[in-house]
Parts: structure tokens; sequence; C-alpha cells
């Protein structure tokens, strides 16, 4: 899925043949591609991801490659990021690109190659997996977001990624020594999405303006939401782990809400989540610091992550 920036030249061509006979094509001189960044909650303010007062700020990596659709037909072309590494901003000097005149392009990430003659984008949270403690690797592969419909303007595309999911911090203090295999967040409903899709073409400047909104539709629902965890060890009792994943945006107000913890030996920790958890929005972080208690297992949640029944739906 990874290409080099001097594959470009081949796309580019393609974007320019897609122009109708009534629309004029231009160089484009300056493109960015940055990515808004995340919030706290509760803050009135596979790329890398660094945290900042607990907060992710995401930097691109040289092996980053974003996906760009056109409004009017034709194919994603995948961009790459290469040289641009530990930047908030990837900036490029066009590097012979030409667009039409009046069409608008969409951005994404991370580009799907396979799915490269659709607007509409799979999303999946399914198999998250932290390899040590307090290691956020895995993050970046499961970091999704896009760009609303842009235009270039005196040769100039800016784009602009909002964030489509949210992102979860755990500072789990246990009993006893182990070694900790896996982390579940757990409702006693069916309320969170696994998997599900965006449509490039109908995402607007207005609805990522309402805090609220989530720009994904559901295709695999679930009433757990697991982390797998490898290499993650604590020598003694009442020590902290600390573990970090994605999700799509989730609300169990009025819904029982519990944290378990699986141990390598087969034992359960367990702990309820306070209230004021039942809600986190896109584009949000939460930090959840939690000390757990033995627990027989899983006594609430009606299946597993990932193995649930689906649900189907349009995206707006």
């Amino acid at each position: 899925m990874r290409r080099t920036i001097a594959m470009l030249c081949v796309p580019a061509l393609l974007v320019c043949a897609a122009c109708t006979e009534t629309q004029n094509s231009e160089d484009v001189s300056h493109v960015s591609i940055s990515v808004e960044q995340m919030i706290a909650e509760d803050a009135s303010t596979k790329a890398t991801i660094a945290l900042e007062s607990n907060v992710p700020q995401f930097y691109w990596q040289d092996t980053d490659e974003v996906g760009i659709f056109p409004d009017k037909g034709g194919y994603q072309l995948g961009f790459s990021l290469e040289g641009q590494g530990g930047k908030k901003t990837g900036t490029f000097d066009g590097g012979g690109w030409a667009m039409c005149s009046d069409a608008k392009y969409s951005t994404y990430y991370p580009f799907d190659f396979d799915n490269r003659s659709s607007s509409r984008i799979p999303v999946s949270y399914l198999g998250q997996k932290q390899i040590g403690d307090n290691n956020m690797n895995h993050i970046g592969n499961y970091w999704f977001c896009a760009a609303t419909p842009t235009a270039s303007e005196n040769g100039r595309l800016d784009f602009f990624l909002k964030n489509i999911g949210c992102f979860v911090m755990f500072k789990i203090t246990l009993p006893d020594a182990g070694t900790f295999t896996e982390i579940s967040l757990v409702t006693d409903d069916v309320l969170f999405t696994a998997e599900g899709f965006y449509n490039l073409k109908t995402l607007t400047p207005e609805k990522f303006e309402n805090s609220e909104f989530n720009a994904l539709t559901p295709t695999k629902m679930s009433s757990r939401m697991t982390l797998e965890l490898e290499g993650v060890t604590n020598t003694a009792a009442d020590q902290t782990i600390t573990a970090y994943m994605m999700a799509a945006p989730f609300n169990v107000t009025d819904h029982r809400y519990k944290l378990y913890v699986k141990s390598a030996e087969g034992l359960y920790y367990s702990a309820d989540l306070s209230a004021k958890n039942h809600r986190l929005n896109r584009n949000q972080s939460r930090l959840i610091p939690v000390t757990v208690k033995s627990s027989d297992g899983y006594n609430i949640g009606v299946n597993d992550w990932g193995t649930n029944g689906s649900v189907s739906g349009n995206a707006e």
C-alpha cells in the first residue's frame, strides 16, 4: 500500500484526464496536509503519536500515505508523505500535479488502496494490540481522519483533516503482580462501533462544527471494546500499567459501564467507571485512571468484541 512520491507523476495525468471539455486544468504549486489535534474532553481549548499533557499529538511519518479523491468521478490517488516525517503539517511543491479548476478534492488517512474507486471509506477498530507497557506504536493505524471537499486556490491545496474517532488512555493499578493480556471496556448493551464507514463526499465543515457529530455509519456493533496486550508485566502488587486505544465516538449514558483486565494466568480484574465517563465525542481524548479489584470475569455485556451480529445503513 505504500508508494514513493516519484510515482505521483502517473496519477497526476489521470487527474488531468478526468477534466471535462468545459473545465480547465491548473498546476498545483503548493500542497499542505495537516491533521486536527485532539483535545482533552474537559479542556477549553501510524503516524507518530506523542502525549502533551495527556493529549495525543499527531506527527507524520515518512511511510504514511493519504488518499485524495476528486468530487467528479475518477479514482483515489495515493499521496506519499515521504520526507515529511516528524512534522505536524506535510508540505509539498505540487510535484507536477494538475487539478481541474472548478473541482474539489477530499483527502483521508490512512489510504486504502483496495478501496480506491469508492468514496465510502471503511473503518475498523478491531485488532488493536499494544506491545509493551506505555507504548503507542499501534495507535497510528487506527487514527482515522478526513478533510472535507477542498478546492485549489491560486495553485494551492490546503487539506485540514478532521479526526473521525477518539482516544482513550488507561492508567490501571492492579492488586497483584502478573502479566496482563487484555483490557476491555464493557457495557450492558450493544453500544460500541467495532466497524463502520464514512462517505468522503458528504462531509462538510458545518457537520464538523457540531461537537457531537459522528461521521461513522456502523456496520458492526458490540458491547465490548478490547485492547490486546503483549509484554505488559507488573513485578509487584499495586503497580500501574499504561495503555492506549482508539475508538469510535460512544455514548453509554444510563448504562452500566465497566473496565476489565485479564491476566495471562486467567485472572480477571474489574472496576465500575464513573458517570462522567459516559460519553466521548470525536476528536476528544480521555484519561481513565482506575484501581481494579479481583473479579470472577465478565458479569455484564451481551457479546464479544468482533463476534457480534452486524447492522446496516448508509452514510449521510
